[in-house]
């Protein structure tokens, strides 16, 4: 039997429903539950950090895009030293470094951040001319790569890996259209993808779902569809 708790919410002020969540965190981890708080987008590390330092543990987190690229954890596992070799940045010019990032200077229009926490690498930055148009997501390996719009801050395209390193699916985003693809098959939508995800965790009687966040979430109306088993 599993809980799954919907949603750790992204992008929006502190609210009481925040504490509501971790402190059922609590009283699910002294009750030995099996449980997962889901991300219903990827969160942006402040978001993350939000969630994690109120009480919720990162083994009981989960990123549904994730997920559907196959990487049920959220933990970081690539050490920075590690991220050097890989990124063959030995002998690169390195401009800043302190306790959360490293900054590479590539070439004269070319840096590149590391961004980590506890000596574990969380993210990969590409700039241009100092303007943002890549960035790595890395659990244990590389999940999923961005390319940013020119605005450097909405993204155009990503492609989600698995642990091999094979594409999983891609997602575009065009005039603020949202579409994705697995294989030949396309999925409209934040909507479509988040029913893609309820299916994928084939919920069975055994199973609970909370809703702590229903009206006007990508999720809502997939989970009355699919949770009612």
């Amino acid at each position: 039997m599993a809980i799954y708790i919907f949603d750790l919410l992204v992008g929006y002020e502190a609210n009481g429903v925040d504490n509501s969540q971790a402190h059922r965190a609590r009283l699910f981890s002294k009750m030995n539950l099996d449980y997962r708080y889901i991300f219903s987008v990827i969160p942006s590390r402040y978001d993350f950090s939000y969630f994690r330092n109120l009480g919720i543990a990162e083994e009981r987190m989960l990123i549904a895009p994730f997920f559907l690229a196959g990487e049920k954890s959220v933990e970081s596992t690539i050490s920075v030293e590690e991220m050097i070799l890989r990124l063959s940045l030995e002998h690169s010019d390195c401009i800043e470094y302190n306790s959360q990032r490293i900054v590479f200077q590539l070439t004269a229009e070319h840096k590149l951040i590391i961004w980590y926490e506890n000596n574990m690498v969380y993210q990969v930055e590409h700039l241009y001319l100092d303007r943002l148009y890549q960035r790595d997501y890395y659990t244990s390996y590389l999940i999923c790569r961005e390319y940013l719009q020119t605005d450097g801050f909405n993204w155009n395209r990503r492609i989600f890996y698995d642990s091999t390193g094979k594409l999983v699916y891609e997602g575009f985003q065009i005039s603020g259209k949202i579409r994705y693809r697995f294989d030949s098959n396309w999925i409209g939508g934040e909507h479509a993808l988040m029913e893609y995800f309820i299916k994928s965790l084939s919920l069975s009687k055994k199973d609970t779902v909370i809703m702590d966040r229903i009206s006007g979430f990508p999720f809502s109306q997939a989970l009355l569809k699919y949770a009612m088993v």
